[in-house]
């Protein structure tokens, strides 16, 4: 077990290497191990979540579509309330927006596995919970507020939910869950905004041509100084020649 958790912390490491290389297949065999060892491997969650989802601050389009797969590997294999946990504790109150937009889609999907008793009934668990989404449905991002509507909209019926909320939050993040109860009821959840990218992000690979670190389209051999020259000049010569020059195949 010490053994496979030093290698764990190593890989976990490597995932904020500046070589993109290494960074990715960091990236990749965190989410493997996940699938392999599964519920073994909710002692080292928090690592992993922390590692990910700092890592998704990143504007690399690639790294960034690994970690969606990873993350996916990851709630799908550990423990779910572990896998919550982790997600509000190293994403919900992150500066990065980006950051809190992807803790928010994967915490929704997290609870979508998840009983309502089990969000609501786990003294340690309900009160990070609670407050999380609150924090989800109110922040700046579109994105990252949808998604908290989204979980709020299959909770806000629940029996006592309400009395759980003023028993575990404040009376304003209290009274700003009521208001959002008020406004669902009214208009409902909504959609994502048109503006973002709708396909779901552990689905974006499978859009997305397979890149794997270390392979790269080679490009087509440039011709060297002296070969453009001599091409240049034959050029030249044949025109003195009296040849009649072509472009694209049309006469001159």
């Amino acid at each position: 077990k010490q053994r496979y958790q030093r290698r764990v912390r190593g890989t976990c490491e490597e995932v904020a290497n500046l070589r993109s290389t290494v960074s990715r297949l960091a990236i990749q065999i965190t989410g493997d191990y996940c699938v392999m060892l599964k519920s073994a491997m909710d002692a080292d969650v928090e690592r992993i979540c922390e590692c990910l989802l700092t890592k998704s601050a990143d504007m690399n389009n690639f790294i960034r579509n690994d970690i969606y797969v990873s993350l996916g590997k990851v709630i799908d294999n550990v423990t779910p309330h572990r896998a919550l946990a982790a997600l509000i504790n190293h994403g919900a109150y992150h500066k990065n927006g980006a950051v809190r937009s992807i803790a928010a889609q994967y915490f929704k999907d997290v609870v979508a596995r998840m009983s309502v008793a089990k969000c609501l009934g786990n003294k340690d668990l309900t009160p990070k919970f609670l407050s999380a989404l609150e924090r989800f449905c109110h922040d700046n991002n579109q994105e990252t507020r949808y998604y908290g509507r989204v979980v709020l909209s299959t909770f806000k019926d629940a029996p006592g939910f309400e009395a759980t909320c003023q028993k575990h939050l404040s009376p304003k993040a209290a009274r700003n869950l009521h208001d959002m109860c008020d406004t669902l009821n009214r208009k409902g959840v909504g959609s994502l905004p048109s503006t973002l990218d709708r396909t779901s992000g552990r689905n974006r690979s499978s859009n997305m041509s397979a890149t794997f670190p270390g392979q790269r389209s080679r490009k087509p051999s440039r011709k060297s100084d002296h070969e453009q020259e001599n091409t240049l000049l034959g050029k030249g010569t044949a025109a003195v020649a009296g040849d009649s020059p072509t472009y694209h195949g049309i006469q001159l």
